[in-house]
């Protein structure tokens, strides 16, 4: 990420995300992935999209479950100029299609779980070029053929049937360096582009500048939530909502914080609640209706160690007064879900009435546990399903 464009559009005093990656760099290897591990693969990334041949102001699209490969991609875009187009998960081909033609996305990097339903049809031109399968090795053939393929070296040999190339990402970035020099972006080119959730028509294109990211970060996560480098935090919303984007990738990284990446289903209550229960977030972002499901699970606190929360905050819909009004238990302590519960409403109020500084208190907090068994220590943590 570069710093330039950071420290031009955040206040005096704020602290880049390249300042922040240097402040954890000296930590013990151990702890993995850390912020070094992290920076390192993004580099990779990033040299691997300017061999592409991309170029800043470029889009490439993201068709991922929340993993790793979803933030090293990610930041490899804004590094190297080019705009992130987080894809939700569940679209058919047709909703696929239209928005990989509208972001006229050049590179596509896909789980390979989704690749049969995301490379373009004889039928239906696309823009993309290159095809980068995370997981499970490079299918060369899928939507009904239409292929490159590519040497172990990820560089593409002869067209065979035509269509983008594919590459398998293990081998895509194995040989690129973990060193890379920041494009020099300004604080309103645009970063990324999401697309709504067409529930009032088609999916619309919505484009964020790289101002955006650090101003929202410090005025909503810093300011408001009272995010520090000792949170740990955990979206119920996926990484392609600007919601679980901010709440779980772009406010911790900002702060230097943890986050937990958890690529299972978010309707189903009981696995969410062991995600929290094993990883111990300190704050909580999800919606009005996950909420509900929580409290709707018989015992849920008393079956789950949730005492690790010191915040939650809710957007996506409305709060119902049912919601934020029931009394319940978690760590043994009686409280009002509602001041556990924040809404953005309430927090955009709060800080219209602010001057400006960080506020003077912060929200009671309980601090983030040691690694669960089997993890290590780290500032992105992976929650598989179970």
């Amino acid at each position: 990420m570069s710093a330039r464009h950071l420290a031009e559009a955040v206040r005096s005093g704020a602290r880049s995300a390249r300042s922040v990656l240097d402040e954890h760099a000296g930590r013990p290897p151990a702890r993995d992935p850390t912020f070094r591990n992290v920076s390192d693969e993004v580099n990779r990334v990033g040299n691997a999209l300017l061999g592409v041949g991309l170029q800043p102001g470029e889009s490439v699209a993201i068709l991922l479950p929340d993993t790793t490969e979803w933030a090293t991609t990610f930041f490899a875009c804004l590094k190297t100029g080019t705009v992130a187009v987080g894809i939700n998960t569940l679209l058919t081909p047709r909703e696929l299609a239209q928005i990989l033609r509208e972001s006229r996305a050049r590179v596509l990097v896909v789980h390979h779980t989704l690749l049969a339903g995301a490379l373009p049809s004889p039928e239906d031109p696309s823009f993309v070029e290159h095809v980068v399968v995370v997981g499970g090795g490079a299918h060369m053939t899928a939507g009904g053929g239409q292929a490159n393929t590519a040497t172990s070296a990820g560089t593409a040999t002869a067209p065979t049937i035509g269509g983008p190339t594919i590459h398998d990402w293990v081998t895509w970035i194995a040989d690129e360096p973990s060193t890379l020099e920041a494009t020099d972006t300004h604080r309103e080119d645009f970063a990324t582009l999401n697309f709504s959730s067409g529930t009032t028509g088609e999916p619309k294109g919505i484009y964020h500048t790289h101002a955006d990211l650090p101003l929202t970060a410090q005025l909503l996560a810093v300011d408001v939530l009272g995010l520090q480098a000792d949170d740990r935090t955990f979206s119920v919303a996926k990484l392609f909502f600007a919601y679980g984007l901010g709440g779980n990738l772009v406010f911790p990284w900002y702060v230097g914080g943890s986050a937990v990446l958890y690529s299972g289903s978010p309707r189903v209550a009981t696995d969410v609640l062991g995600v929290i229960d094993r990883f111990k977030p300190t704050i909580l972002f999800n919606a009005p209706t996950g909420y509900a499901s929580i409290l709707a699970v018989e015992a849920f606190s008393e079956r789950y160690d949730l005492s690790s929360l010191r915040l939650g905050v809710s957007a996506g819909e409305a709060l119902p007064a049912g919601v934020g009004e029931t009394d319940q238990v978690s760590g043994g302590v009686v409280q009002r879900i509602d001041a556990l519960l924040l809404g953005l409403e309430r927090h955009s109020r709060q800080a219209q009435a602010m001057d400006g500084g960080p506020p003077d208190r912060r929200p009671a907090a309980r601090r983030a546990g040691p690694a669960p068994a089997g993890c290590r220590s780290s500032w992105l943590w992976i929650a598989l399903p179970r």
